[in-house]
């Protein structure tokens, strides 16, 4: 995972889900570790395609695998159940440093890009009895990955 520029759909298809990745996943996402055995290898597939796919900029953070795969683990989540979902249009992922603040955005972005800011989504993955880590710092993350759906199935959200 650690090219420069994203892989095209069919030969990300080709990687195998490392045993690293898990690890991170295991140590950083707490509803993967709840996901049964299939749930889990529908979600790692999809983690995988975002991961691999996705161009990855740093805005004050350095881009390495576990950046790529907690982003595309939130991404993930909201498109697990959602067959054929697999964020086609987004193609750049810009990664800010800092926290969502009262009265600012974390996820602004386009319908090619969006951007999160890397200590919200963090802190959102850390306290996951909080709501079932739906904090106000991770919701805005996932509502951004949310109308990245809803644009590409030709709503408005």
């Amino acid at each position: 995972m650690d090219q420069d520029e994203p892989l095209q759909w069919t030969e990300a298809l080709k990687h195998e889900f490392r045993d690293e990745w898990r690890q991170i996943l295991e140590k950083w996402v707490p509803f993967y570790r709840r996901y049964d055995l299939a749930t889990r290898e529908r979600f790692e597939e999809k983690v995988k395609m975002f991961a691999l796919t996705k161009r990855f900029r740093g805005d004050g953070v350095e881009i390495d695998e576990r950046v790529k795969l907690l982003i595309a683990a939130t991404a993930a989540r909201l498109a697990l159940n959602l067959p054929g979902e697999d964020y086609g249009r987004l193609t750049l992922v810009n990664v800010c440093r800092g926290k969502l603040v009262h009265g600012s955005m974390s996820g602004w972005g386009s319908r090619h890009t969006v951007a999160v800011a890397w200590e919200s989504l963090l802190d959102g993955l850390q306290r996951p009895r909080d709501g079932d880590n739906v904090r106000m710092t991770s919701l805005v993350v996932f509502h951004a990955f949310a109308i990245r759906i809803c644009t590409a199935a030709g709503g408005w959200c």
